[in-house]
């Protein structure tokens, strides 16, 4: 009965079944079939039609639809609850569940302590100092997938030739030997094979070239052929990607300035062949660069200048390919990039007096770049790590021309 009453939205007053009329009641008159304005009870007309409505009282009309949401943001802040100290030129990996943050430098002095971050949670977790490396800056890391391997760097101008493995299931550290380890040195290009992490070039007592191969498994280190390999290079790191079968290295810096060439060193056969330089783009140094599965991606970095070109490698057929510059991120150095599986993410760097908080995603498949959203972007940075997950970008730490960030964000494309 309530229903049906709220449905007709009307009150009816009824006589008692079998009761005649009052004396006097004026009985109401029935509805006219022939006009379809006169409503039934039921909704209807007395024939049986649609009122002219529709057959729709007040009650029944539909409530408007619920404003549309506005579309999500791409960005979204990290927690700051528990994270590292604001430094710069610290290292992070990715675990497959955290990103793991350790060393570098807070504007005074180095830093020996890290954290660890679980973006499904939004949590920081402190990693044990007990056993960890002394504290660096500018020195290798590497994800093995167990453990994270923490080797060289510097302090001040004292190159560090130590490191330690870190594992987060126990959140304990491991000393690495020394025996055949590599002259120290920071600033060094790295690459994880699946089995040994090879560190090649960097900054020591003077610009190097040189390298090892470190096997986390046997605890050994082993040295790379010198023969054939590349010049010299170090300070503001060079490009180093492993392709499956190779390591990739290509620019950087020496005392002759930004170099613009490279070397493929073979890890089965120990030896080294030197990278094509036919349209190869010009030297830099502290330039983006990231390795697609087929190519390696170089974009941006410093040649006197800062520089927004870029060209990409294709070993397989040992030829370069220049990048469009429509829509590319303005001329800058120290920026980061990560490979998302389709597109490379290009995001911060400075340009005297700018710290950036821009970036792009460029296309290899179409050769094409697009802009990031700035919407709830961080603050610009240069000297900042970034991670790729998977799904998001993770960008954190860094300089921003003030003061050194414990800030980050997420980025989903």
């Amino acid at each position: 009965m309530a229903g049906a009453l709220a449905c007709s939205n009307r009150v009816v007053q009824y006589e008692e079944p079998g009761d005649p009329p009052a004396e006097g009641a004026v009985l109401p008159a029935d509805p006219d079939p022939s006009d379809p304005s006169e409503e039934t009870d039921a909704g209807t007309t007395a024939d049986g039609g649609k009122p002219k409505d529709g057959g729709k009282t007040t009650a029944d009309a539909a409530p408007p639809p619920p404003p549309t949401p506005p579309p999500p943001t791409p960005w979204k802040s990290l927690s700051t609850l528990g994270a590292p100290s604001g430094r710069s030129l610290h290292s992070a990996v990715w675990t497959g569940s955290e990103m793991i943050v350790w060393g570098g430098f807070d504007g005074a002095s180095n830093k020996s302590d890290g954290a660890a971050y679980s973006p499904t949670m939004n949590t920081w977790r402190t990693l044990s100092t007990v056993g960890a490396p002394t504290a660096r800056r500018g020195h290798a890391a590497v994800w093995t997938g167990t453990q994270m391997v923490i080797w060289g760097g510097n302090v001040g101008t004292t190159p560090l030739g130590d490191g330690a493995t870190y594992d987060p299931a126990t959140n304990t550290w491991s000393p690495m030997t020394t025996t055949g380890a590599v002259a120290g040195r920071a600033y060094a290009g790295v690459a994880w094979t699946g089995t040994e992490m090879l560190v090649w070039g960097g900054a020591g007592t003077s610009y190097l070239a040189s390298g090892g191969a470190y096997s986390p498994a046997a605890n050994t280190w082993s040295p790379l052929s010198t023969v054939s390999e590349p010049v010299a290079r170090g300070l503001n790191t060079p490009a180093a990607f492993w392709t499956g079968s190779r390591l990739l290295v290509w620019g950087g810096q020496n005392g002759g300035g930004a170099v613009a060439s490279g070397g493929s060193y073979d890890r089965a056969a120990n030896t080294w062949s030197t990278i094509a330089s036919a349209g190869a783009p010009a030297g830099r140094s502290a330039h983006a660069s990231v390795w697609t599965g087929t190519e390696l991606v170089v974009w941006g970095g410093l040649n006197g200048v800062s520089l927004n070109d870029g060209a990409s490698y294709n070993p397989a057929t040992s030829q370069w390919k220049t990048l469009p510059s429509a829509s590319a991120p303005s001329a800058r150095r120290f920026p980061t990039a990560v490979w998302t599986g389709s597109r490379m993410l290009v995001w911060g760097g400075w340009d005297q007096p700018s710290y950036f908080a821009t970036g792009a995603a460029f296309d290899p498949a179409t050769s094409t770049w697009t802009p990031m959203s700035t919407s709830s972007a961080p603050v610009g940075r240069s000297n900042h790590t970034a991670v790729w997950t998977g799904t998001e970008m993770i960008v954190w730490g860094g300089y921003d021309g003030a003061a050194q960030q414990s800030t980050g964000a997420r980025f989903t494309p």
